[in-house]
């Protein structure tokens, strides 16, 4: 199985926050390379407001991302999480997974669930 994904975060776990240059530059990359540029933004909003954008567009589809994943737990939110496919061919076969996905994810999810007991 090769690589298919190059994945980020913004704002990172350390509080940095790319530029749009490096945003850029590394979708380049990944789609040269035929990868796929993933980008988890849970703190989104944190670095647009740092980089002192008006537009999440901005940060993403401008500037090649193909996936954007969003988890409002860092927002103030509870259980509220969406993946966003800013390329169509990429969202085939996504309802699968994520149903496959949301039996693993956590215990209250899964009732009686335990890591050790069962696998997806």
């Amino acid at each position: 199985m090769q690589p298919r994904v190059v994945s980020i975060s913004q704002c990172t776990e350390l509080g940095t926050v790319y530029t749009q240059a490096e945003v850029r530059a590394l979708a380049e990359h990944a789609h040269e390379q035929r990868l796929v540029l993933h980008m988890d933004g849970a703190r989104l909003a944190n670095a647009a407001a740092a980089l002192e954008l008006a537009s999440l567009r901005e940060l993403t589809t401008e500037l090649g991302v193909d996936i954007l994943s969003l988890g409002g737990t860092k927002n103030g939110l509870l259980g509220v999480e969406a993946v966003v496919s800013f390329t169509p061919e990429l969202a085939g076969g996504f309802a699968r997974v994520s149903a496959r996905a949301v039996c693993c994810s956590s215990p209250p999810r899964c009732g009686s669930w335990r890591p050790s007991s069962r696998s997806c």
